[in-house]
């Protein structure tokens, strides 16, 4: 199953317009979804919030957001 998932920033600030933060954010959210069975197929960091198509491989996508 191909799920989309949209992240927003508390308070909508655009603190990811920050490029550190934003590769953060980045490589986070690969490494987490993918080791939990959720590779990120496609994801758009915007400055308050970001975007993910994840490919759902069987595991608990609530559990793993």
């Amino acid at each position: 199953m191909v799920c989309f998932v949209t992240v927003c920033c508390a308070a909508k600030k655009p603190i990811l317009e920050a490029q550190p933060y934003a590769r953060a954010i980045e490589n986070s959210f690969t490494q987490a979804f993918t080791s939990k069975g959720c590779p990120v197929m496609a994801y758009a960091i915007m400055p308050n919030h970001v975007h993910l198509l994840l490919r759902n491989e069987g595991a608990d996508l609530i559990s793993t957001i």
